[in-house]
C-alpha cells in the first residue's frame, strides 16, 4: 500500500464530536479573517514577540548561546551578560530586520546587502562567505 493509503487509514488520537468540529470551523473562520489590515496583524506586541522569538530561534540554530528574556534585553538597548558575539549577533539580527521593507526578495545585490549587515564585525567579508575566526 502507498504512503497515502496509509494516512487514509489513519486513526487520529482523539474523538471526533460536534464539538470538536465547530471549534475547528471557528478557527477556520478566524484566520480566514485575517487581513494585512486586521488588528491582529497590525498588533505591534504581536510583531514585537514574532520578532524576539524569529531572532532568538535563528541565531540558536547558529549556535548563539543567549537566552530569549536575554536577546530581549539587548533588542530593548540594556546591558547583558553574555558572549560579546552573541550579542554583536541579536544586534546585527534587529538591523538586518529593520531593512527587510526595503529589500528586494530577489536580488542577489539585496541579499547579500543583508548578509553584510547580519555579519557585520562577526565576517572578514561582510556580505561574501569567509567567515572570521
Amino acid at each position: 500500500m502507498t504512503s497515502w493509503g496509509n494516512r487514509m487509514n489513519y486513526q487520529p488520537p482523539f474523538e471526533r464530536t460536534a464539538h470538536v468540529d465547530n471549534l475547528c470551523m471557528e478557527i477556520a473562520e478566524m484566520v480566514g479573517s485575517l487581513t494585512p489590515t486586521s488588528e491582529l496583524s497590525t498588533s505591534h506586541t504581536l510583531h514585537r514577540r514574532q520578532r524576539i522569538h524569529a531572532i532568538h530561534s535563528s541565531l540558536l540554530i547558529e549556535g548563539n548561546g543567549l537566552a530569549e528574556d536575554q536577546v530581549v534585553d539587548v533588542l530593548d538597548g540594556k546591558r547583558v551578560l553574555g558572549n560579546a558575539r552573541d550579542i554583536l549577533e541579536v544586534k546585527n539580527a534587529q538591523r538586518a530586520y529593520a531593512m527587510l521593507d526595503e529589500l528586494d526578495q530577489l536580488s542577489m545585490d539585496d541579499l547579500l546587502r543583508v548578509h553584510g549587515v547580519m555579519m557585520g564585525v562577526l565576517s572578514k567579508m561582510p556580505g561574501g562567505s569567509e567567515t572570521a575566526t
